[in-house]
């Protein structure tokens, strides 16, 4: 593993952005190799699970409804 530490000791914009493209670069590798790492770690297991999509929630209503009370007053 690689650990890039730099300073910027620079007025310059576009040095500066450059270097920070670089460093988000950088952290994004990281992130990609430790999700990697942890994939093949625990195959059988998914990022996002689906299992309760479908599920069939016979208790939960789509509704509108009206305060009355701010009427009142």
């Amino acid at each position: 593993m690689i650990i890039c530490c730099f300073f910027i000791e620079s007025d310059d914009a576009e040095k500066i952005k450059a270097r920070s493209q670089d460093l988000t670069e950088a952290s994004m590798k990281l992130g990609e190799a430790i999700y990697k790492a942890e994939a093949e770690k625990n195959p059988n297991e998914s990022e996002a699970s689906d299992d309760n999509v479908n599920k069939d929630d016979g208790d939960i209503v789509d509704a509108d409804f009206e305060d009355l009370d701010d009427q009142k007053k």
